[in-house]
């Protein structure tokens, strides 16, 4: 039996993580934790162990998940998908991590999540 990919996701907006959460399990993606904070990122990116982190670079607390990101990339090269409305170009160069990471730009639809996701699977960086 195939496993389910795992799926970590930081957003504090909570609608919109519930949303996700609702719209991956849909897809057969397995949702390890739902964290609305940059040090609860970390931590559940370093307990879960998940294959793909959706990180919202906007988080609440004293990082950002910009900050988030680059912390758990230097332990693990666990796949992050940047979800976010930001697109000055100050906020995308400060984002760059060493690949593999994409940007999905709010407002989404599902089907570019799933677009994301894929094209990460298809790269050979996850699974």
């Amino acid at each position: 039996m195939e496993s389910k990919l795992k799926i970590l996701i930081a957003e504090d907006e909570s609608i919109i993580a519930m949303d996700l959460k609702v719209t991956l399990r849909k897809m057969g993606y397995e949702v390890t934790s739902v964290v609305n904070n940059a040090l609860s990122a970390i931590q559940k990116a370093e307990q879960d162990k998940p294959d793909v982190i959706l990180m919202d670079i906007m988080l609440g607390g004293s990082l950002d998940g910009i900050e988030a990101a680059k912390i758990i990339s230097h332990k693990h090269a666990t796949p992050i998908i940047y979800i976010t409305a930001l697109k000055d170009e100050k906020t995308m160069t400060r984002a760059c991590l060493p690949d593999p990471y994409l940007y999905l730009m709010k407002p989404f639809i599902a089907n570019d999540l799933k677009l994301a996701i894929e094209t990460l699977l298809h790269t050979g960086t996850v699974g």
